[in-house]
């Protein structure tokens, strides 16, 4: 069986206020649609390669600019 690498995404989160009213926006409307729910973000990259402790590294180095 051949194994494929991880890939990763970088998520941009709500503070903490705002992520627990849109989550239970998210819950209320994914359960009228039969949907699974998920938590509050916007994606800002995916399919990312690479150690996820790597990437963090450089996210963050990023976000400091």
């Amino acid at each position: 069986m051949t194994r494929t690498a991880p890939v990763h995404y970088l998520w941009l989160l709500p503070e903490p206020a705002s992520h627990h009213r849109l989550g239970r926006s998210i819950e209320d409307l994914t359960a009228r649609i039969g949907a699974p729910p998920f938590e509050p973000h916007v994606t800002l990259l995916g399919s990312l390669p690479g150690d996820a402790s790597d990437l963090i590294d450089r996210a963050r180095r990023l976000a400091q600019r």
